[in-house]
């Protein structure tokens, strides 16, 4: 499939750790799964320690971007892998807050 083949862009914004847990990326995986079921492009913005605790997801049909550690909370790292934008974003994280939004 083609970029042209797409109707939309989702952009997941969501982490996985020891103390939190993986149900954010668990939730934002299945919605994913589920818009791209009806030709979305999904992608997951996400840290290094996330594809430790959830190695599965480095197999997935969603494009997965690493965030550096120091910057996590910086929205402008999206803009920097993302830089045409997206239709919709999901933010499913403990340590953003509204200013990130």
């Amino acid at each position: 499939m083609s970029t042209s083949d797409f109707y939309r862009t989702a952009i997941f914004r969501g982490d996985a750790s020891v103390s939190i847990g993986a149900g954010h990326l668990v939730r934002c995986l299945t919605l994913a799964d589920e818009l791209a079921s009806r030709n979305w492009m999904c992608g997951l913005a996400t840290l290094r320690e996330t594809t430790d605790i959830l190695p599965s997801i480095k197999g997935s049909a969603h494009e997965i971007k690493i965030l550096p550690k120091e910057k996590y909370k910086d929205p402008d790292q999206l803009k920097l892998i993302w830089p045409e934008g997206c239709d919709l974003l999901v933010l499913d994280s403990y340590g953003l807050d509204y200013r990130y939004e």
